[in-house]
């Protein structure tokens, strides 16, 4: 969760909302 976050930082400016939402494309990707 929380190497996805930082990645999911990087595609947004905010690592909060965006992580949750990435979260799960990160993990079928």
């Amino acid at each position: 969760l929380k190497p996805k976050a930082m990645q999911a930082s990087e595609f947004d400016s905010s690592d909060e909302e965006p992580f949750e939402e990435d979260q799960t494309p990160f993990q079928i990707s």
